[in-house]
């Protein structure tokens, strides 16, 4: 009877050291799979620094001038460090207003909005849509905009 209980507490062991490296190492599934995933990022992103220019003695120059139309990214995240300076819109499309980010958010934070390529990537039941969104500027405002572009590769860009 002694054997066994040692031998149960063995077991025990082994099961919480093989729990214990699986919870360690839970989203690598192999070095070839994670390198593959790296190679695609590293490949399809890019760093963009936008200027969004004073706009002064215009004709028929309105309050607002919409610089960027409507319009949704076609990569598969954008992360948007959101400034002072106001202008980013994303359409709600539950209350059908354009919502202002920079109202929204405080300078500093960053926005992910999701792009159309999100399709390749979600589960079939998961509701994820990609981002309306747009870009106004008032008369006499500039503006920067740094933007980090996600994207995969699909052969279909």
């Amino acid at each position: 009877s002694k054997s066994k209980s040692k031998s149960n507490s063995n077991s025990k062991s082994n099961t919480n050291s093989k729990k214990q490296d699986v919870d360690k190492n839970w989203w690598i599934h192999d070095i070839e799979t994670l390198q593959n995933a790296k190679n695609l990022i590293i490949e399809g992103s890019s760093l963009s620094v936008l200027h969004y220019f004073q706009r002064t003695n215009e004709i028929d120059c309105k309050e607002e001038h919409i610089v960027s139309n409507e319009h949704c990214d076609t990569g598969l995240l954008t992360c948007i460090l959101v400034g002072d300076r106001p202008g980013l819109e994303v359409f709600d499309k539950f209350s059908k207003k354009w919502l202002p980010i920079e109202k929204q958010c405080k300078t500093g934070d960053l926005m992910l909005i999701i792009g159309r390529k999100i399709e390749f990537l979600k589960e079939p039941k998961v509701e994820l849509a990609s981002t309306l969104h747009r870009v106004t500027i008032k008369q006499n405002i500039e503006r920067y905009s740094i933007l980090f572009f996600l994207d995969i590769p699909t052969g279909r860009d």
